[in-house]
């Protein structure tokens, strides 16, 4: 797809094989021709992210490609490309949209500005001041107000969709990803669970995406910089699901005792779960020019330790010198020197020279036992280390000399890996892998062939270079789409495959007894010695059921059964009366209400005949109310009677086969 730059052949390759976000050769045409590869920048769920260059201009792009698993999905590229072509070429400061978008050897991908700053997501991870969240929170409200105003919703708006440019300014990417995983029947918490912490309470409940599920989600971020943590979290996405649409979150300063007021009222605001009562975007991007982004302290979430307003203070260089200073005695001033008398000097000068020659004695003597005892210590460090030495010298040359001059080589060819460098390391010879090789006969890990040969008589310590088998080579799995199970089994065979499990399953467009589904895979890689799954059409499911409720007919009134063939005289159709005095079937209050319902079914045209039931839970319990076997195109009509209290319901159950058609309330 890509022609790679320089040392990123390799690091660029994507998947390898099988076209899966593969990067081509420079011969390649399209995207390949005009830009270069200068480095892989990440990957995850849905993208492989390349850092990019374009050859004509010189300039530096992201290239996002979509991963192999979602370029074979039957519905989603399509979905993605058209809303991808929506959202290309919007111009607003705050938001990164598509620039331009394409598909080449079967991967969908397009480009981007590349945005060296990072995400929210990576700056969460430390306290954000009040005047960082208002710059994050205003970007956003911009944004917002100027996609919906243009009837545009962004869908998915997490920290890790937030990032900054080179110089710190905040964009919204993956604009319009949400829809395309709406218009494809996809959920998008299932392949990015993290989402489900920013999933609005009416998006739980299958509602369509609209700009009020922009601003909760904005609430979550909000709530998240405040916080230190989301509102509602849970084991699966699931039950965060759950917890969006019934539980009230709790204050952020319930958290954050030192989380703003205004902050947490805003927060809250667009946490509510009617989306009505929900502050839009262009009222929020107001209401923000009214708050003052240098009042308050830092907003520290619980956990971190940081100083929100420190007080200004000398250096601690100046304040060590400050205090060494002041512990200085004051300077004493010496009396004058007293005149001695000239007798008494000879004696005081004697006296002098003999105090000076006792310390000069006592220092040579003092060095002279330093000396010695560094002599000392180093002559018991070279004892020491001679006495090691020894030791260890003499250990090695009695494990020399009891090892042979030469060996026999064991057998090895035949055993596994593991276990041939055990026989050979107790023989005193090492193992290498020279190479790998598939060998349908061995097993995998298995030794296949070695040099020196098993029984040869080498010097020890030499090592045996072995080939070890990779096992059966994989090959290509063959398509077996709409052929008969027969002729399946009959390639199967040919090829000297192995069939795993057949299973039935309904389907619209493949005839019975045809394959509708396989795994392995068409065209996938496969071992032979691998079972085989095959799906076997059981044609197209059966029509639904026409149920007509109604109140209870009159009492001579008797069901009808458009079939005669359908009536079995060995299962009773039990009918129930209406209350006496109430013919009409309008119950008085607190009184069961009976109702009749006229149940029509008709068994597949392609099928053999099948058994059809239908099956009555009401008052009076659980029963069969119609049990026969059909042949294929027959039509049934059966009127059946349900009674339950007034408030309560009834359900009527239609088999055919084993398969439940239809499950219906009264």
């Amino acid at each position: 797809m890509l022609a790679t730059g320089r040392n990123d052949r390799s690091g660029a390759q994507g998947r390898g094989k099988n076209g899966r976000n593969s990067i081509s050769g420079a011969g390649s045409r399209g995207a390949g021709s005009r830009f270069e590869v200068l480095g892989r920048a990440g990957e995850g769920t849905l993208w492989i992210v390349y850092r990019v260059k374009e050859r004509a201009t010189g300039q530096v792009w992201a290239l996002k490609a979509l991963k192999g698993a979602f370029n074979r999905h039957p519905r989603f590229p399509a979905a993605l490309l058209s809303c991808c072509e929506k959202w290309c070429g919007l111009d607003h400061p705050h938001i990164d949209s598509p620039r331009e978008i394409g598909q080449e050897d079967g991967t969908l991908f397009f480009t981007s500005q590349w945005l060296s700053g990072g995400s929210l997501e990576m700056r969460l991870v430390r306290a954000l001041s009040r005047d960082e969240i208002l710059k994050v929170l205003g970007a956003c409200a911009d944004a917002l107000a100027w996609l919906h105003e243009r009837d545009l919703t962004h869908g998915d708006l997490r920290p890790r969709q937030l990032l900054f440019d080179a110089a710190g300014q905040l964009k919204l990417s993956d604009a319009g990803i949400a829809g395309a995983f709406a218009a494809a029947g996809l959920a998008l918490a299932d392949v990015q669970p993290d989402a489900a912490w920013y999933l609005a309470p009416e998006r739980t409940q299958g509602a369509a995406l609209a700009p009020p599920a922009d601003l909760y989600a904005l609430g979550v971020v909000l709530y998240r910089m405040l916080a230190g943590r989301v509102p509602f979290d849970g084991p699966s996405p699931l039950s965060i699901a759950l917890r969006h649409r019934s539980d009230t979150p709790l204050p952020p300063s319930h958290f954050n005792p030192r989380c703003p007021a205004d902050l947490e009222a805003i927060a809250l605001l667009l946490l509510e779960k009617d989306a009505a009562r929900r502050i839009s975007a262009a009222a929020l991007l107001q209401k923000l020019q009214t708050l003052d982004s240098a009042a308050g302290e830092a907003i520290i979430a619980p956990g971190a330790s940081a100083i929100s307003a420190p007080l200004p203070v000398s250096s601690p260089v100046a304040a060590l010198v400050d205090e060494e200073v002041s512990d200085v005695a004051p300077r004493q001033v010496l009396s004058p020197v007293v005149t001695v008398a000239a007798a008494a000097v000879p004696a005081v000068a004697a006296l002098q020279d003999d105090i000076v020659l006792d310390r000069e004695t006592l220092r040579k003597r003092h060095k002279r036992r330093e000396l010695w005892g560094a002599l000392s210590a180093l002559l018991c460090l070279f004892l020491a280390i001679g006495a090691f030495g020894g030791m260890f010298y003499g250990a090695y040359y009695e494990w020399v000399k009891a090892l042979p001059r030469e060996v026999r080589v064991p057998e090895y060819i035949g055993l596994g890996k593991d276990d041939a460098i055990q026989k050979l390391a107790k023989a005193g010879l090492t193992l290498r892998v020279g190479r790998e090789t598939y060998d349908a006969k061995k097993p995998e890990g298995t030794v296949v062939s070695g040099v020196p040969e098993s029984g040869r008589r080498v010097r020890a310590h030499r090592e045996v270079t072995v080939t070890i088998s990779q096992g059966e080579a994989p090959v290509t799995m063959y398509d077996f789409s709409e052929l008969p199970l027969d002729k399946a089994r009959q390639i199967i065979s040919q090829h000297a495959m192995r069939l795993g499990p057949v299973v039935e399953q309904f389907h619209d467009s493949v005839p019975r007894g045809s394959i509708c589904g396989q795994y392995p895979e068409a065209d996938t890689p496969f071992r032979r010695s691998e079972p085989i799954t095959l799906i076997v059409s059981r044609g197209k499911q059966p029509t639904e059921i026409d149920a007509t409720k109604g109140e209870l007919p009159p009492e001579d009134s008797a069901p009808v059964i458009s079939d005669p063939s359908a009536a079995s005289p060995n299962v009773p159709v039990p009918f129930e009366e209406t209350p006496r005095g109430n013919p009409s079937g309008a119950n008085t209050p607190g009184t069961s209400v009976t109702q009749a319902a006229l149940i029509r079914v008709q068994t597949p045209a392609d099928s053999g005949p099948q058994l059809v039931r239908l099956i009555v839970r009401d008052d009076d319990g659980e029963r069969v109310v119609y049990s026969k076997t059909q042949p294929a195109g027959a039509k049934i009509s059966q009127r059946v009677r349900v009674r339950h209290a007034r408030g309560a319901k009834s359900v009527v159950r239609v088999y055919v086969g084993d398969s439940l058609i239809k499950s219906e309330e009264f």
